[in-house]
């Protein structure tokens, strides 16, 4: 890459299978089924920048944010907006807000997935950067099931974020590539073909049989 800085997408596609993050950020491969393309299609909206206002709630689509001290690039989905005496001064918008990220996400509201949380805590992170504020809490938007999930931004949060991120550029440097592993959830992916965790798996089964074999002889 020319540009050295990390995605904040990256942390999902890290936490959810950092042999998947490896094959599309360093092999540069790219796939899509069904699952994806849903995904691409109802995020188009959020995804074209745009403000909106109504009274005091102001939201902002679409918006580029980065972190100097994480080397950190994205775009969050939307910012509510909150027009406060008490917020932080937003100059794309020439007002003091209270701000609260939230990411969009396709299907029905979902727990457990803890790739979620922590890219909305990385975007929270870049905006505390960017306007020199703190920011408690988030939401993540179900499109499928039209529902918000509330998600706390806190210490521990960022700690995991952090140590995501340094994981995450010991693979782009190359000095770390993580193996294939089969999960239930594999088949789903789009990068499965390409993949090939349940062949990957049995190489290496053979693999270690060979060693022991030529370890006696």
């Amino acid at each position: 890459m020319d540009d050295d800085r990390l995605l904040i997408s990256w942390i999902t596609q890290y936490v959810y299978c950092p042999h998947r993050l490896y094959l599309e950020a360093v092999e540069q491969y790219s796939a899509d089924n069904i699952y994806t393309a849903e995904g691409t299609v109802q995020h188009q909206r959020v995804h074209e920048p745009k403000i909106e206002k109504r009274g005091s709630d102001i939201r902002i689509t679409g918006l580029a944010v980065y972190s100097d001290s994480l080397n950190l690039v994205g775009i969050c989905d939307e910012i509510k907006c909150t027009v406060s005496r008490y917020g932080c001064y937003v100059p794309l918008l020439g007002e003091k807000c209270k701000i609260t990220p939230t990411e969009f996400k396709h299907g029905k509201a979902k727990h457990g997935h803890e790739e979620y949380d922590l890219q909305l805590t990385a975007q929270a992170m870049c905006l505390e950067e960017m306007f020199a504020c703190q920011i408690e809490r988030g939401e993540i938007y179900y499109i499928g099931s039209k529902t918000r999930t509330e998600v706390q931004i806190t210490d521990a949060a960022k700690t995991k974020v952090r140590k995501v991120l340094a994981q995450i550029k010991q693979i782009i440097d190359g000095h770390d590539v993580p193996q294939a592993e089969y999960k239930q959830r594999c088949p789903k992916c789009s990068m499965y073909g390409i993949c090939n965790p349940k062949t990957d798996m049995i190489l290496r089964y053979m693999r270690g049989l060979w060693e022991q074999y030529r370890e006696k002889d």
